[in-house]
């Protein structure tokens, strides 16, 4: 049997303590994350151009849902937001709408779904109104679409302050998905084709 020298670590020890170094260099290098597959798909985008009105996108990470026509919602954030645009962009296979905010740094709370022809948009902690009971959202109340198959936006007001609500009127019932963009806080509703 052989011998150890008193006071001496093993080579397992030492194999030990560099496969945990390795491990913990790996962690690190992912930005401290462990990926989990779900039906969430995160990717991050450098210097992309968004055709929904033509704004460089720059080290914004991007969460997808999937395609379908069920309801797809996010609980609140913690912060408040208000909306400050509305756009519409065309895409080879779909439709985008972005809801620009101003406010938080983390994206809102919302509920989107579908009934019919139409995708209704609730944004949680977007405030409708102000202290005075202004309107903080002074843009266009309809936004029209740009003849493919959305064929407007339409804001109302839900009883709610803390939230401003859309309906996205669709010239069929399409499947749809929601995506969250933040660095600046923003929320497209892609309809498909």
């Amino acid at each position: 049997m052989a011998r150890r020298k008193k006071g001496g670590l093993s080579k397992w020890f030492w194999v030990v303590i560099l496969v945990l170094a390795g491990a913990g260099a790996v962690f690190a290098l992912s930005g401290g994350k462990i990926e989990t597959q779900n039906k969430t798909q995160e990717t991050s985008t450098q210097n992309k151009t968004d055709t929904g009105g033509g704004i460089e996108e720059a080290q914004t990470q991007e969460k997808a849902t999937d395609f379908s026509s069920a309801s797809k919602t996010k609980g609140i954030s913690g912060e408040y937001y208000t909306l400050q645009n509305i756009r519409l962009g065309m895409h080879s296979d779909f439709e985008r709408v972005v809801f620009d905010l101003g406010g938080g740094t983390k994206v809102p709370g919302y509920k989107v779904s579908i009934s019919g022809n139409q995708i209704e948009v609730l944004l949680y902690d977007t405030l409708n109104r102000d202290a005075n009971y202004k309107p903080t959202y002074t843009g266009p109340s309809t936004v029209s679409g740009q003849g493919g198959v959305i064929s407007s936006v339409v804001l109302f007001n839900p009883p709610d302050d803390s939230m401003i609500g859309f309906k996205i009127n669709l010239t069929s019932t399409k499947d749809f998905r929601v995506i969250e963009f933040s660095n600046p806080a923003r929320i497209a509703v892609d309809v498909k084709k």
